[in-house]
């Protein structure tokens, strides 16, 4: 009774910390706001800030201040840096802000807690889709030797690290990819369906060719796909992606009927999408018109070739 009252108070307390937490972000972020309009004392100009406007400023106020509240800072500084990496900056400003909240989760939290190996894995993934594959590995490993003194092997944070590791060996090693695409699959299933699971399949996808063969490569990215609308239907951006993907592994097992049913559906996806995308919608008509001349017919593929070149140059 004891033991169970002592846990109960924990969580209790816990849930309290996350709270004032949260209430302390969202005080935070209406301050920004309030002290731009004042700033401004012009109000025209202070609703033409913009949001990386707001955000620099912001982000300046986390460094020099809120030293007496690390717990507040260093949910801030996560805050702010996922901000910055949805695309609202150029330059990538989430790193050094990443950087600063793994140094202060280290000091909170200590090196075998939960909350700094949860921070490396972020950093390590800002560090890897800027290329800087080395520093990732590092940060990786060290949130794997977090979790390894742990003895945690199936958390669903191991998944995602798994997940994290199979990215940073992309286009470098095929097999350590598809081992760590493969341990991040079978963790991550026992967990509700995700975005990391989808990842983790169309990573196995990718690689699998050269380790165990086309078949495996093409049901792998199938299932990524699966997977991929039964969370999000039609709405995540990399779908076009995951059908061009399948396509030209199909192409390549000489599926070639649906080699172009997928890359037509990758096409539909694509058009859908009016925006940023439009790259997808021409690799896609470049994929069917590969298809078409592959199966001879020339007339349809020549067709399709002209529309991607169009497509291309606007």
């Amino acid at each position: 009774m004891a033991a169970g009252t002592a846990a109960v108070a924990w969580q209790a307390r816990k849930a309290r910390l996350a709270a004032q937490r949260a209430e302390a972000v969202q005080g935070f972020m209406v301050d920004l706001f309030k002290m731009n309009s004042v700033r401004q004392h012009d109000p025209v100009k202070a609703r033409q800030t913009t949001v990386r406007e707001l955000l620099d400023i912001g982000a300046a106020r986390i460094e020099e201040s809120l030293d007496t509240a690390p717990e507040n800072k260093l949910a801030l500084l996560r805050v702010f840096s996922s901000l910055y990496e949805d695309g609202l900056s150029e330059g990538y400003p989430s790193i050094p802000l990443m950087q600063q909240a793994v140094a202060l989760s280290s000091s909170l939290h200590g090196e075998n807690s939960m909350e700094l190996a949860s921070d490396r894995l972020r950093l390590a993934k800002l560090l890897s889709s800027q290329g800087k594959r080395a520093e990732a590995k590092a940060m990786l490993q060290a949130g794997a030797n977090t979790l390894d003194r742990r003895g945690d092997r199936t958390s669903e944070l191991r998944g995602r690290l798994h997940v994290a590791q199979a990215f940073a060996s992309l286009s470098g090693d095929d097999r350590r990819t598809y081992e760590e695409a493969d341990a991040a699959a079978a963790i991550l299933r026992n967990f509700p369906q995700s975005k990391d699971l989808v990842l983790a399949l169309f990573y196995k996808g990718l690689v699998a060719e050269s380790v165990r063969g086309i078949e495996t490569s093409m049901a792998n990215v199938q299932e990524a796909i699966r997977v991929s609308r039964a969370i999000d239907g039609d709405r995540d951006p990399m779908l076009p992606s995951y059908y061009m993907s399948l396509a030209q592994l199909q192409t390549r097992a000489w599926a070639l009927d649906d080699a172009e049913s997928s890359a037509r559906q990758a096409l539909e996806l694509a058009l859908a999408d009016t925006g940023e995308f439009a790259y997808d919608r021409t690799r896609a008509l470049a994929a069917i018109a590969s298809v078409q001349l592959e199966r001879g017919h020339i007339k349809e593929g020549l067709e399709s070739a002209r529309k991607a070149r169009e497509s291309l140059i606007g």
